[in-house]
């Protein structure tokens, strides 16, 4: 487990990153509202998440996780 640092949202936004051996899960709380947000990132927190290249990211709002989108 992992802090990272995720401005945008609040000062001092933090998400929760869970790394088991393969791709991230990341506890974003609020550092996107709704999935649009991490499909099309502008906020340095939200760029941040992307790059982690998560498998998975849950969201305080959503009850079901944001997944990538597959080319």
């Amino acid at each position: 487990l992992r802090l990272v640092p995720a401005p945008g949202h609040t000062r001092g936004m933090q998400v929760v990153v869970v790394e088991t051996g393969g791709r991230p899960v990341v506890v974003g709380g609020d550092v996107a509202v709704w999935f649009g947000e991490l499909d099309e990132p502008h906020t340095e927190g939200q760029l941040r998440v992307r790059a982690l290249e998560p498998e998975l990211v849950w969201l305080a709002h959503e009850h079901e996780p944001w997944r990538p989108r597959t080319v």
